[in-house]
């Protein structure tokens, strides 16, 4: 599960992504605002319960439709963020 947020929105907040494909390694967060920075973090479930969260990550998308990141090799478009999972 991702969770991901405005960075300057409270921590109650978090909106959610389920990524249902175990051998998933990246998905799309799309519907983002232009210019915004997002706080995203991942948590795993299964049968046995959940794992703790990751550490958190701040990215901005950007209206021009690259990333300053692109070495990280995540891309951000104007209202939708890449993210490696």
């Amino acid at each position: 599960m991702v969770y991901f947020k405005r960075y300057d929105a409270p921590v109650d907040s978090y909106a959610t992504l389920q990524v249902t494909d175990a051998a998933a390694r990246s998905t799309v967060i799309a519907d983002l605002n232009a210019g915004t920075q997002y706080s995203f973090h991942v948590k795993c479930y299964n049968s046995h319960g959940s794992s703790p969260s990751s550490n958190s990550v701040v990215k901005q998308t950007l209206g021009n439709g690259y990333h300053a990141d692109a070495l990280e090799k995540e891309q951000a478009l104007v209202t939708q963020i890449k993210m490696n999972i």
